[in-house]
Formats: structure tokens, C-alpha cells, sequence
């Protein structure tokens, strides 16, 4: 009991002072200054994985540079001891991080209402829209496909599985008519907004090129006419895209369009889930892998032995 005491008062409640600091603090900094103030961009990835990723070390240096974790004596002593202790500090730190800054980035986004959607660039851009009288041009469309193979880890062949994502983006203008619609088309040189859907196939891949491109173009015929289909999904609201994998690939197919290639468009991708349950899955994974991480963090140092001068020392703690 006296171990325990030592344990929970000079490493486990530092430490996760600690991690709660790094976690609010990074948070409310990237609220601070691109979620509210939009002070600069960097892409969802930058924002929330690699920027946490490297800032995430420095409260790791602290960790080590406090007595704490220095008071566990590890059954095994050769080489570096307290590696697997520091990985599960990162994961502590990390894992709780990131889920918290995809529930900022959808949480600080508002919804607008825009009945004109050639005119949204007259005021500053939001994240979220509502969008009513529209015209989405599926017609008049392009696409992009990514595609990758994934390798099996165990038996490390090269064959897995074939993943393809093809983007698809058309036109979306005011008026809820065709006739409206090709009114607004003869006034603009080019569109002002596009409509982005994506479609995601995992196959198996086989061991021949010719194989897996048949299965590309498969996929591709059936997406195109899921995509140019009578019946569409109901979007809720829709989100402006931006600065992110998905981004990229709709700007690539925007720009097979254009006979001068954008640097940057507004490309919109519907959501048929309610705007008030946007954000509620990464919330509660924040949440959970706080806990979760921290209890894992308590049940090591707890199984780990003092070192004698500390045993000897307890009753001072």
C-alpha cells in the first residue's frame, strides 16, 4: 500500500496533470488559431496528427526530466528499461490528441444558409452550408481515381487487397430547375462552386496488372452510374471541402475540366446525417481513449517494482 501511495503521488498524478494540460492546451491552440481565427490553414492531417505528433515530445522531455518515472525499477534492467513505458507516456499523450482536434475541427464550423450558392463568396467562407434552390450538374462531370495495394503483413505477400476511391465532381449552380439552371450557365464563364462524392471499393488484388485494372475499371463503370443515378441521397447540410487528402483528389478532377488548372476551388460534399450529430463519434473516442490510455498507464507503474531507496524511504510519502 505504501508502493501504491508513492506511485499515484509522485508519477501517476503528475504525469496526468500533464497529459490533461497537453491535450487542452494543443486543443484550444488550434481553436485559437484555425478553427476561430483562421490565422493559417495547413491541412486536416498537419493540424491533427503530425503537429501534435512533434509537440508531444516536449512534455515526454519534461516527464523525463522529473523524478518520477525514475522511482520504477523495471524487471528488465539491460539496455533501455523505460522504453515501453515512454511508448505508452506517447500514446497517452497522442491517441486522445488527435480525436480531440477532428471533434474542434468539426465543432467550431458553423452552419450557413445560402439560397444562392454563386453568391457565397461575397461573404466569408464557412465550413458548413445549408444550401437550398440548387442545381447539381451531375452531367457535366469528371473524376479522379486513387488506388493502392495493401500488403498482407504475416505472410508479406505483395498481393492483399486492392483498395480504389474514385472522386467525382460536376457544376452546382442556383436554380432548382433546368430551366433555371441554364440561365445562371449562360451568365458564368465557369462555376463559382462544385459538388464533390466520393466512392470507396476494397477488393482482393490479384498478382497480374491486367487483373487489378479490369477491377479499377469495373468499379469506375459502377460508380459513374451510382453517380449519374435518378436516385441520390437527401443531404442534410453539405461541408465545404478543404486542405485535406479528399480535397486534393476532388481538385485534381475539377481541373481536367478546365483548360487553365486551378490552384484552390470550392468543392462541397453532402452529408445525409443531422448537423447536430456531426462530431458526436470523435468526441466520445477522445473520451474514451483518455481513459483508456490512462488506465493502461496506471496498471503498468502499478505492477512495477520501487527502487529499494524508495521502498526504504516510504513512510516519508
Amino acid at each position: 500500500m505504501p508502493d501504491l501511495k508513492i506511485k499515484f503521488r509522485r508519477i501517476f498524478l503528475p504525469h496526468l496533470l500533464i497529459f490533461t494540460g497537453f491535450i487542452i492546451g494543443y486543443t484550444l491552440l488550434h481553436w485559437l488559431v484555425i478553427a476561430r481565427f483562421e490565422a493559417f490553414e495547413p491541412t486536416e492531417r498537419i493540424s491533427a496528427i503530425a503537429i501534435p505528433a512533434i509537440l508531444c515530445w516536449l512534455p515526454v522531455l519534461l516527464i523525463w526530466r522529473l523524478p518520477g518515472i525514475h522511482l520504477l525499477k523495471p524487471e528488465a534492467q539491460e539496455g533501455y528499461p523505460l522504453i515501453p513505458y515512454y511508448m505508452v507516456i506517447l500514446a497517452c499523450l497522442l491517441i486522445p490528441t488527435i480525436f480531440a482536434q477532428y471533434y474542434i475541427g468539426a465543432a467550431a464550423g458553423k452552419l450557413k444558409v445560402s439560397n444562392h450558392i454563386n453568391r457565397v463568396t461575397d461573404k466569408p467562407l464557412a465550413k458548413y452550408y445549408k444550401l437550398s434552390n440548387v442545381y447539381i450538374d451531375r452531367q457535366h462531370s469528371s473524376f479522379q481515381c486513387n488506388t493502392f495495394i495493401t500488403t498482407n503483413e504475416r505472410t508479406k505477400q505483395r498481393a492483399s487487397n486492392l483498395n480504389i476511391n474514385v472522386y467525382f465532381v460536376c457544376p452546382i449552380y442556383d436554380g432548382s430547375t433546368k430551366a433555371e439552371y441554364d440561365t445562371v450557365l449562360n451568365s458564368l464563364n465557369r462555376p463559382v462552386c462544385w459538388f464533390g462524392q466520393e466512392y470507396e471499393e476494397v477488393v482482393s488484388a490479384g498478382k497480374e496488372d491486367g487483373y487489378n485494372n479490369r477491377q479499377i475499371q469495373d468499379f469506375i463503370n459502377d460508380a459513374t452510374r451510382r453517380f449519374k443515378g435518378k436516385e441520390q441521397p437527401v443531404f442534410n447540410y453539405m461541408e465545404r471541402m478543404y486542405n485535406n487528402g479528399s480535397y486534393q483528389a476532388y481538385l485534381a478532377a475539377v481541373n481536367k475540366q478546365l483548360a487553365a488548372p486551378l490552384n484552390d476551388a470550392i468543392i462541397f460534399e453532402g452529408r445525409e446525417v443531422p448537423y447536430q450529430q456531426r462530431f458526436n463519434l470523435s468526441l466520445l473516442m477522445a473520451i474514451v481513449s483518455y481513459v483508456i490510455t490512462n488506465i493502461i498507464w496506471l496498471v503498468l507503474i502499478s505492477n512495477t517494482s520501487l527502487k529499494e531507496n524508495e521502498n526504504a524511504d516510504s513512510k516519508q510519502y
